[in-house]
C-alpha cells in the first residue's frame, strides 16, 4: 500500500492492521487479569455491594430472643442499683446541690448547656438529670433526708445502660450476624465489671452517654 493510499484508508476513518508484535492473546489475558484484580479490590473494599457476600442472619422465629435474654441477664445484675442511696462522692454536687439544676428550671439547664459546672461540660447526662429530677421531688420521702428519690436516677441509668447494650447488640449483629455470636458480644459488653461504676454511680452517666452515642453513629 503506497502512501496515499494509506492516507485515504486513514480518512476513511479505518486503522491499518498492526504489522509488528505477537498477536498470540497476550493482551486480551493481561486485561482480563486487571479485570479481575479489580473486582477483587472493589469487592475487599465494598464487602456488602450488591453481589458481595452478606453476614449470616439469625434464622430463629423470634430474632431478638438472644438480646432478651442477654437484657433479662443484664438486668438481674444491676437491678439491685435500684434500690441504692446517693453515692457520698459527688452525686449530691451533681444533683441535689447543684444550684442549676436542684430546684430544676429551664433557666438552670439552659446555664448547664452554655457552661461547664465543676470543670464538667456534661449537657446531655443533665438534661436526663433534669427530667429525672422532675419526677424523683414527686416521690423523696422527707424521713431519708434527700430532697429527690434516689431510686428515679438509678433507674435511669439502668435503662440507659439497657439501651446501649441493645445498640451494641445491633452494631455486633451488622459484622457477624444476628443470634449467639453477637449475643455474646453484647453480654461482654453489659455484664463487664467496669461497667459498674457506670450503672452504679449516678453523676458516671456521661460514660454510659458517650457509648449510646458512638453505637448510634456506628450503626
Amino acid at each position: 500500500m503506497c502512501s496515499s493510499d494509506l492516507s485515504a484508508h486513514h480518512l476513511r476513518g479505518h486503522a491499518p492492521h498492526a504489522t509488528t508484535g505477537p498477536r498470540d492473546g497476550s493482551d486480551g489475558r493481561v486485561r482480563g487479569f486487571r479485570r479481575s484484580v479489580g473486582a477483587l479490590s472493589h469487592h475487599a473494599a465494598f464487602p456488602f455491594a450488591e453481589g458481595g457476600s452478606r453476614p449470616p442472619r439469625y434464622h430463629g422465629r423470634v430474632p431478638a430472643r438472644a438480646l432478651l435474654v442477654v437484657l433479662a441477664a443484664t438486668t438481674a445484675v444491676y437491678g439491685r442499683t435500684v434500690n441504692f442511696d446517693l453515692l457520698s462522692w459527688d452525686d449530691r454536687l451533681h444533683l441535689v446541690d447543684n444550684p442549676w439544676l436542684f430546684p430544676p428550671t429551664l433557666a438552670g439547664l439552659k446555664h448547664l448547656w452554655l457552661n461547664p459546672y465543676f470543670g464538667e461540660y456534661v449537657p446531655a447526662a443533665y438534661t436526663a438529670f433534669f427530667v429525672e429530677t422532675l419526677v424523683a421531688v414527686r416521690f423523696a420521702d422527707p424521713a431519708a433526708g434527700v430532697p429527690a428519690a434516689p431510686w428515679v436516677y438509678h433507674l435511669g441509668s439502668l435503662l440507659l445502660h439497657l439501651a446501649c447494650t441493645a445498640m451494641v447488640y445491633r452494631l455486633l449483629a451488622r459484622f457477624v450476624g444476628w443470634g449467639r455470636s453477637a449475643a455474646v458480644g453484647a453480654a461482654l459488653f453489659a455484664l463487664h465489671p467496669l461497667q459498674v461504676e457506670a450503672v452504679a454511680w449516678i453523676s458516671e452517666r456521661s460514660e454510659e452517654h458517650t457509648s449510646e452515642l458512638q453505637s448510634q453513629f456506628r450503626i
